[in-house]
């Protein structure tokens, strides 16, 4: 199908990291190159790629600026749109066609992938310990998210700032 396009955001400064993590290599390609080709493999029909290399959307100072400028650059007939973080190459192509199953039913906006919180998770004050947070109801969210690209449109008109 030709109903979706995925957009890259590889426009991180990776400060924490020490550098832009997604033009780390792995397997001799950038991290950006994996997600690509993890989308395209997955079911989408084009990919806009937003940071600073070659061909690339220019990013925004914030993730969703990024997102924005990216969603500026899918065509207006696209329904869905998966958002990917170039950061995370591991995403399969089976994750990206699940995301876009799940979209295709219409019942839903958006789809956001997670996997059950396994670590030991705690509520600090400083450098103190001061509770526990169980994990029952928690979930590490993941990338690819998927949208009916017109709610994720919308969403963006209507935030400011």
């Amino acid at each position: 199908m030709n109903d979706a396009w995925g957009i890259v955001v590889a426009g991180g400064r990776g400060d924490r990291f020490g550098g832009p993590k997604q033009l780390e290599l792995l397997g001799g390609e950038p991290l950006w190159e994996w997600a690509r080709r993890a989308r395209l493999e997955g079911g989408v029909a084009g990919v806009v790629i937003v940071g600073e290399m070659a061909g690339a959307v220019a990013p925004g100072t914030r993730r969703r600026d990024s997102v924005a400028a990216g969603l500026a650059e899918v065509p207006e007939d696209v329904p869905y749109v998966l958002v990917h973080d170039a950061a995370r190459p591991l995403a399969t192509p089976a994750l990206v066609e699940r995301v876009l199953e799940r979209l295709r039913r219409g019942d839903v906006i958006g789809v956001v992938p997670g996997t059950a919180v396994r670590d030991a998770t705690k509520r600090v004050e400083g450098e103190r310990v001061i509770a526990a947070v169980p994990r029952d109801d928690l979930i590490s969210v993941q990338t690819p998210q998927g949208f009916a690209t017109a709610a994720l449109r919308e969403a963006h008109a209507t935030v400011s700032g």
